[in-house]
């Protein structure tokens, strides 16, 4: 992601691609959603709310938002909510449902399908050689 592996970027992708595929995470989405986060964390000039967790809002804006909206995003800033349910709805629905956006490109919806064709690969051969209790 950040060219820390190799100085060619195609290395870095395949390197990206083949260690999503072992940690679950398809790697052009996550690219894409890294980078994103580049941009617009921490910015105030801005109404767009990234994640909640990571984004920063002044006063005026805090206020703007409906009382519904302000609950929302201090559940999503609760610890425990933040390290235990948000990570399983980021990547096992998010990173998993490339459709859940309407903005996102054929090239993040084929790597996702293909993330997702090669776990489900995975875990029915796995089930095949090795029995249900391997999961």
């Amino acid at each position: 992601m950040h060219g820390a592996f190799s100085r060619r970027s195609k290395v870095n992708t395949w390197v990206g691609r083949v260690a999503g595929a072992v940690v679950y995470v398809p790697y052009d989405k996550w690219r894409w959603q890294h980078l994103h986060h580049h941009v617009v964390s921490g910015r105030t000039d801005t109404t767009e709310i990234e994640h909640g967790a990571t984004t920063y809002w002044t006063k005026q804006q805090w206020v703007s938002f409906s009382p519904r909206q302000q609950y929302v995003l201090r559940l999503i800033r609760d610890p425990f909510v933040f390290f235990s349910i948000v990570p399983v709805g980021v990547f096992i629905l998010f990173f998993r449902c490339p459709r859940l956006r309407k903005s996102s490109r054929p090239d993040r919806v084929t790597g996702v399908a293909l993330n997702n064709w090669s776990k489900s690969t995975e875990l029915c051969l796995g089930t095949w050689l090795l029995g249900w209790p391997w999961l």
